[in-house]
């Protein structure tokens, strides 16, 4: 594995990549993983234990922005409480200097991680004499591991197979933010890549059929490997599902009785939801913003109890916009929360938000796959037709078009009326995990497995 994020980063792409190699070590694979090293961390004792047996070669960092800049929203910090938190500390200071280098990044071919891994190039070569592997992988981004991966390849004359994960040139995004030719020099790479790899993987349907379509002499090469969510986080115990059965039913008990009574229920307590991330362009508040609006309007009393948490901390701008609007208060920072941590904090929350600009319908955001084994229902907000038809056959939430925010409100309210309920039919152990189990990382990992086998036997 060339998989340049790695444990103990909490980068989604590094999480993608520790989980397949835990789980191909249990498959009988001998597993090595080059990586960059993340200076100042170092693995977890669980880390550890599930990497017995598996190699891992560091690449020396000079200097790392990419450690507190993580694109995951995942932190290493203590898990924070459900209560407005100071998160000033988890604020990049250097904003100035973040712009300029962004701006670089518009005429730089692939990523400024290019020169470092290409100075690393020999290294990486004589690791692969010593281990003489029958296959690589390859995950990005970082995209130019792409180019050493070609490199390697050639040289040694290991087939490969490349993890693109989400869209490289393809992506109407990030596509617009490279100057002209640096998109063309990309999409040369890209081309190169896709007609000499062995196999190309996705973790999305949509960008499945995106490349398919674009590179269609490649299209039978490419194969989607969905994101996952880890197993050994939900191991509970079945004292905890007793005692969480216990306590739902209870709750369901008073919601029944209560629900006739629509006035006082709903605002008895505050309804608790939780986005996992920050507000950004592919994450856009906006349709939050307008749903909170017309609850408001709908169910004023309701409305107050309500309060969404979310990772970091707001652009001026917007918090400009939620203090005119006086919904400042339903607006509440986060810390950070530590990935192992995660499992039980989302248990806090009475639902669950997902949010996906409609420009980037070819994707699934990873936080949906670290929602779907919790029992709180996940309100989705995006087009993908993928996520509404997991959410619709496992039985966890609903999936709504960003402008539809009237019908975004009333499911919040219902939701709010009937909390618990929704608790109780997903929280049986067996049911929900059977549901949801094609979506594990250990069964993702097999479907690595025969992937690589069907290469290395070809």
């Amino acid at each position: 594995m060339i998989s340049p994020y790695f444990v103990p980063r909490k980068r989604v792409g590094a999480l993608r990549s520790y989980k397949f190699a835990k789980y191909l070590k249990d498959l009988d694979w001998q597993v090595r993983v080059i990586h960059l090293e993340s200076k100042g961390q170092q693995l977890s004792e669980i880390e550890k234990k599930a990497l017995e047996g598996v190699g891992l070669f560091g690449l020396k960092t000079p200097f790392d922005r990419t450690i507190n800049r993580s694109g995951s929203d995942l932190g290493v910090g203590a898990l924070q409480n459900t209560d407005q938190v100071n998160v000033g500390d988890f604020v990049q200071t250097d904003a100035p200097i973040q712009r300029a280098i962004d701006g670089m990044e518009r005429y730089f071919p692939m990523d400024t991680w290019y020169p470092l891994l290409r100075s690393h190039l020999n290294y990486m070569e004589q690791i692969l004499i010593q281990e003489q592997p029958d296959l690589l992988w390859v995950t990005a981004d970082p995209w130019s591991g792409l180019s050493v991966v070609r490199t390697l390849s050639k040289r040694l004359g290991i087939p490969f197979i490349v993890d693109f994960r989400d869209p490289f040139t393809l992506c109407p995004i990030r596509s617009t933010k490279k100057s002209s030719w640096v998109q063309k020099v990309e999409k040369r790479l890209e081309t190169k890549v896709i007609q000499e790899a062995a196999a190309v993987v996705f973790t999305a349907r949509e960008t499945l059929n995106l490349y398919q379509k674009s590179y269609s002499s490649q299209a039978e090469k490419m194969h989607v490997i969905h994101n996952a969510f880890d197993t050994d986080l939900f191991n509970y115990s079945d004292d905890h599902w007793t005692s969480k059965e216990a306590v739902v039913t209870k709750e369901s008990s008073i919601t029944h009785t209560l629900s006739h009574s629509l006035e006082t229920s709903p605002e008895s307590v505050p309804f608790k939801l939780l986005f996992l991330g920050k507000f950004r362009s592919s994450s856009p508040i906006e349709p939050l913003i307008e749903s909170f609006r017309a609850l408001k309007r709908n169910y004023p009393e309701f409305f107050t109890s309500i309060r969404l948490y979310h990772i970091g901390t707001l652009d001026a701008q917007i918090q400009q916009e939620l203090d005119g609007l006086s919904f400042t208060e339903h607006f509440i920072s986060l810390a950070p929360i530590p990935y192992d941590k995660v499992p039980d904090f989302m248990e806090e929350f009475d639902g669950l938000i997902s949010l996906l600009n409609p420009a980037r319908n070819m994707v699934v955001p990873s936080k949906f796959w670290d929602y779907l084994p919790a029992t709180p229902p996940i309100i989705s907000i995006g087009t993908n037709n993928e996520m509404k038809e997991i959410l619709t056959t496992t039985q966890r939430g609903y999936q709504f078009e960003s402008n539809q925010t009237e019908e975004i409100a009333q499911k919040v309210y219902e939701l709010g009326v009937q909390r618990g309920v929704f608790a109780l039919s997903s929280g049986m152990k067996k049911d929900h995990f059977k549901r949801i189990a094609r979506f594990s990382a250990e069964h993702k990992t097999r479907e690595l497995s025969r992937l690589f086998l069907s290469v290395i036997n070809k």
